[in-house]
């Protein structure tokens, strides 16, 4: 795929994405409407559907605002570094993140009667989930491209790991940690489908040969007598 071609989907794809994600929120403050029952409630069957909406679902324009920057980075990144498999990058962080959080978030929620604090929404553990995905996929392809480009996300983003953490009431904190370990899990996964740009290709100088010289033919012993 042409670098253009590559930067175009890069940029293009997450910004449709965040648009809609942007359109939602809007249209849920114009109606004056509560679409946090569209969000994921732990292990209720009604609450399925919140596996496919509750990244497009936000509280707050605090909480919109605070997912939007690393979503589009995070997600250009994986476009544009690893267009080979980023589709099925992208689709399994964002189904097993919905997922895992519907099985294993809150464990005392299978009893509570559900409230708006009951529900989980927002995009943040599909953000960990990429975030994570690109920090442990050079450690797992150990290429110096893929190292490079997790050493720059730890660096911009490692302070990411304290939100894994139940530090801070009302922040799931469940769906960041879900998500990080399915990012994890799908950097392990994909870890032989290597880039094009991934593959080290040897210099010239390397691939030149040198002829090796020797005093008397190599054959000089094995000749027929004439």
């Amino acid at each position: 795929m042409a670098f253009t071609q590559r930067l175009k989907q890069a940029i293009g794809w997450p910004l449709a994405l965040l648009a809609i994600i942007w359109l939602v929120f809007i249209l849920e403050q114009a109606t004056a409407s509560e679409w946090f029952i569209y969000g994921i409630a732990p292990r209720k069957t009604y609450a399925l559907r919140g596996i496919f909406t509750t990244p497009f679902l936000h509280g707050s324009w605090a909480h919109l605002l605070s997912n939007s920057a690393p979503f589009l980075v995070l997600m250009a990144m994986i476009i544009f570094f690893y267009p080979r498999v980023a589709f099925s990058v992208l689709l399994l962080i964002y189904l097993g993140t919905g997922i895992t959080m519907w099985l294993f978030a809150d464990p005392e929620a299978l009893f509570a009667t559900f409230n708006r604090a009951n529900y989980h929404i927002g995009a943040s553990g599909v953000v960990y989930g990429m975030a994570s995905f690109l920090a442990f996929t050079g450690f797992f392809r150990r290429n110096i491209r893929a190292i490079a480009i997790s050493l720059i996300i730890v660096f911009y983003y490692g302070g990411m790991i304290w939100g894994v953490l139940p530090t801070q009431e009302g922040v799931s904190w469940e769906g960041h940690l879900l998500g990080a370990l399915v990012g994890i899990f799908t950097a392990y996964w994909f870890r032989q489908r290597i880039e094009e740009a991934e593959i080290r290709r040897k210099p010239s100088y390397e691939m030149e040969q040198e002829e090796e010289q020797y005093f008397l033919p190599r054959d000089i012993f094995n000749r027929k007598k004439e």
